[in-house]
C-alpha cells in the first residue's frame, strides 16, 4: 500500500482497533488488518444484530417449556405446573432481552473491500463526530483526484 507523506492521524479508537487518517481508515486488531482509502469509500451503514446468546436461550426455554407441559398430568399436577409458569416466565424474560439488547456495528464500504466494527462503547454523538470527519476527509481526497 502507498504512503502519503501529509497523513495524520485524525482519530483513533480507544482500543486502538480502527485508526481514521486524512487518507485511509485503518483497521488493525486479531481478527482482521485492513485499510480503505477515503476516496474509494462508496458508503457507510449502522447494522443493528440480536445477541445469539439470546436467541438461544429463548429457544431452549420454549422447548423446554413444552415438554414439561405436555408431562403435565390431567388431574393438575401442582409441581409440574409450577414448572411450566416458571419456564414460561423465563421464556418471556429471555424474548424481552432479546428484542430490546442489540449490538451495533459499523460497515464502511469502499470499491475495494469493507470494514466492520463494533460500536458498543461509542456513542451517537462520538459516532456522527466520526463519520462527518471521514466524510470531510472523503470530499477532501476526491476533490485533490
Amino acid at each position: 500500500m502507498q504512503t502519503f507523506p501529509s497523513e495524520e492521524i485524525l482519530m483513533t479508537s480507544d482500543d486502538n482497533s480502527i485508526t481514521l487518517t486524512t487518507h485511509r481508515i485503518f483497521q488493525r486488531n486479531a481478527d482482521a488488518n485492513k485499510d480503505l482509502l477515503l476516496k474509494h469509500i462508496i458508503t457507510h451503514q449502522v447494522i443493528k444484530r440480536r445477541k445469539l446468546y439470546y436467541k438461544l436461550l429463548t429457544v431452549f426455554f420454549l422447548i423446554m417449556t413444552f415438554i414439561t407441559y405436555q408431562n403435565l398430568d390431567p388431574r393438575y399436577d401442582e409441581k409440574v405446573f409450577i414448572v411450566v409458569l416458571i419456564l414460561i416466565a423465563l421464556s418471556v424474560i429471555s424474548a424481552c432481552l432479546l428484542f430490546v439488547i442489540q449490538n451495533r456495528y459499523l460497515k464502511i464500504v469502499s470499491y475495494f473491500g469493507e470494514i466492520e466494527f463494533s460500536l458498543s462503547k461509542m456513542d451517537e454523538r462520538s459516532l456522527n463526530k466520526f463519520l462527518n470527519k471521514m466524510y470531510d476527509e472523503i470530499e477532501k481526497r476526491k476533490k485533490e483526484d
